[in-house]
Order: C-alpha cells, then sequence, then structure tokens
C-alpha cells in the first residue's frame, strides 16, 4: 500500500466545563475523538458496554460512529468538571478512513493523554489567535492553517503510536473501484450492485463475497453507512444547508436524507447539528 497521499480532513480542538455531578452525555461522532479530563473525571461506556471510570487527567478515545454514554462527575473538593477534547478524520489513498483502521485502547492514563493534552491545548491557542497589527489577513490565515495542519499530524502521530493499525489485507485493493464510485455518487445517481462489481472487474456473487469478507457488511449496506457518515460529518464541521449536503453525499433531496439519518442516528440532522454545537460551545462539554 506504499505510496498513497495522507489527507487530515479535521482536526479540531475544544475545552470547556460542566455544571452538576453525574450529568450524562451520550452521542455518536462520525469521526475519531478524544477526550480528557482536567479537573474531576470521566465515566465512558461504548457501544452498550459497561462503564469505565477514568482517572482525573487521563483521557478516553472514540472510533468513528462508536455510541458513547458519558458520565460527568465533579472534582471532590468541589466546582465544575473541566475538559479538552480533539475531533481527528484523516484519509489515505482517497479512500481509506483512517479512524477505522485505527484500534486504540479506549482508556489513556494520565502519563499517555499528556501529549494528547498538549497538542489539543495548542489547537484550541491556534484557534483563538489573533493577527498581529499590520499583518496580511491571508497571510495570517495561512500561517494559522500551517500551525493547524502540524499540530494535526503530530495528532495522527501519537494516534499511530498507541493503536494497532488493522490496514486491510492487501486484496482490499480489488475493492477500491468500487468505494470510490461510492464516494463520487450524486443524490440522482443509483449505484447497482452490477455496475460496482463491474467496476473491480468481477463477478457479483465473488464481488460481494470479498466485500463482506474485507468489510463486515455487505455493499449497498456498507454505502448507506459510509454516506450516512460523511453527511454527519459535513453537517458538524461545515453551515452548509441540508438540500447541499444531501445532494453532495449521494441522497434524492434533504428529505431522503432526513429520513434515513433519523434511522441511523436517532435524531433529526437539524437536532444532531443543534447538540453538537451546543455540546462544543467554549463554556460546552464534552
Amino acid at each position: 500500500m506504499g505510496g498513497g497521499k495522507l489527507e487530515i480532513n479535521l482536526c479540531t480542538g475544544g475545552r470547556g466545563y460542566i455544571e452538576g455531578d453525574g450529568t450524562v452525555h451520550c452521542k455518536v461522532l462520525p469521526f475519531l475523538s478524544v477526550a480528557q479530563c482536567l479537573e474531576g473525571t470521566y465515566e465512558i461506556g461504548l457501544d452498550g458496554g459497561e462503564p469505565v471510570a477514568l482517572e482525573e487527567g487521563g483521557a478516553f478515545i472514540t472510533r468513528p460512529d462508536q455510541a458513547q454514554r458519558i458520565v460527568h462527575r465533579c472534582p471532590k473538593s468541589g466546582g465544575n468538571m473541566t475538559a479538552q477534547w480533539l475531533f481527528f478524520a484523516a484519509v489515505y489513498d482517497g479512500f481509506l478512513d483512517i479512524g477505522r483502521c485505527l484500534q486504540p485502547p479506549v482508556i489513556l492514563t494520565p502519563r499517555e493523554a499528556g501529549p494528547f493534552g498538549e497538542v489539543i491545548r495548542l489547537l484550541v491557542e491556534n484557534q483563538k489567535a489573533a493577527p498581529p497589527a499590520g499583518a496580511s489577513p491571508l497571510g495570517w490565515e495561512l500561517r494559522r492553517e500551517a500551525r493547524r495542519q502540524e499540530l494535526a499530524f503530530r495528532a495522527l502521530e501519537l494516534l499511530l503510536e498507541v493503536s494497532e493499525v488493522m490496514f486491510p489485507e492487501e486484496s482490499y485493493q480489488a475493492i477500491l473501484p468500487a468505494i470510490a464510485l461510492m464516494d463520487r455518487a450524486e443524490g440522482s445517481e443509483r449505484l447497482r450492485l452490477e455496475g460496482l462489481a463491474h467496476a473491480c472487474n468481477l463477478s457479483v456473487t465473488g464481488f460481494t463475497g470479498l466485500f463482506r469478507r474485507l468489510t463486515g457488511d455487505s455493499p449497498m449496506s456498507f454505502y448507506q453507512k459510509r454516506r450516512l457518515s460523511r453527511a454527519a460529518a459535513v453537517l458538524l464541521t461545515s453551515q452548509a444547508s441540508l438540500g447541499e449536503i444531501a445532494q453532495s453525499c449521494g441522497f434524492y433531496d434533504q428529505f431522503h436524507l432526513s429520513r434515513e439519518f433519523k434511522r441511523r442516528y436517532g435524531v433529526s440532522p437539524r437536532q444532531y447539528r443543534q447538540d453538537f454545537e451546543g455540546q462544543t460551545r467554549p463554556h460546552g462539554h464534552t
């Protein structure tokens, strides 16, 4: 798999606090996240599993589309629970979602979480930094973006250090043409199993069997989940309208997107965006 292009699609940090011991927050994010408790602690349960308690200063990592149930615990000495977080997404070779190819530990000790915390702190500072007097607006934005990219690749380096890398076997290359078709599909375009198999020079039976063995899912179910995840990411990282998101992510219209989105995530796209924006304001929480 050598020679592929690595792109960082999302790397942003935030910091905030929450009032009230025992506050519960449930969510599903379409990208990888790292959350560190600075004062107080978290209890985190993933995909319906038993909750695990963190040490103060520790962190938890979640992969894309994992169901999170987070309990916030305020410091025993009193005051609010404070935390900081990182949202991250990267793509290799144009198609391979790095977050889905890593198996990180759920919990990091305070020592293990320290380098992540420093990256998050620097990201937050970079996001808030004001241009110096007389600076060129374009020049300042380029400098700030260059710094963000530097920190993004440092975050990826840290994730690779603590995670098991589960890059698919070489035969994964055989289904990349089909995934490319999925990612290019417009809302008005209907993808058919025969066309996906033909793109990979395989019979429908051979393609379906190989695809399921490599991804654990049928081609059409994979396509549906992939475009919903892409729609969720656009919802949370842009102000694009539902109609624009539907068109760019392979849905017929915003009503089709809304129906399928609510079926998968349990809330409407608008509510999903509003909940996320409320949780990630400077004094929000994760």
